[in-house]
């Protein structure tokens, strides 16, 4: 099982990195949400723990951080750890990739936890 997890993971990350290789930003905040979305609604919490745990938050824009935060909301008592550990990890990604001041990441970090 944790195999087919990985080869899972693995694919979507290649369908993320195609869209940013292709300039389509839209498309990646969808991969990401609508996988996350899908993922969670099929019971697949180690599917999706492995693809917090290995998602590039500094590569991914803005809006795909919050979109993965605003979908694993609702299952963060049963993610627990690595959905805080991805919070923290997309804060800082924030900070030191996207320039987002610390105003902008407390409010995101208020609403989406």
């Amino acid at each position: 099982m944790r195999r087919a997890d990985e080869r899972e993971v693995t694919e979507w990350l290649a369908r993320i990195h195609d869209a940013l290789r292709a300039e389509k930003q839209g498309r990646a905040r969808l991969t990401v949400t609508m996988g996350l979305d899908d993922a969670l609604s099929a019971g697949k919490l180690r599917t999706v723990t492995m693809f917090l745990e290995r998602l590039d938050v500094a590569l991914v824009p803005p809006s795909a951080l919050s979109g993965a935060l605003v979908v694993t909301r609702d299952a963060k008592d049963e993610l627990g750890e690595p959905r805080r550990v991805f919070l923290n990890r997309v804060d800082g990604a924030l900070r030191d990739h996207h320039g987002w001041s610390p105003n902008d990441r407390d409010e995101l970090r208020q609403r989406l936890t």
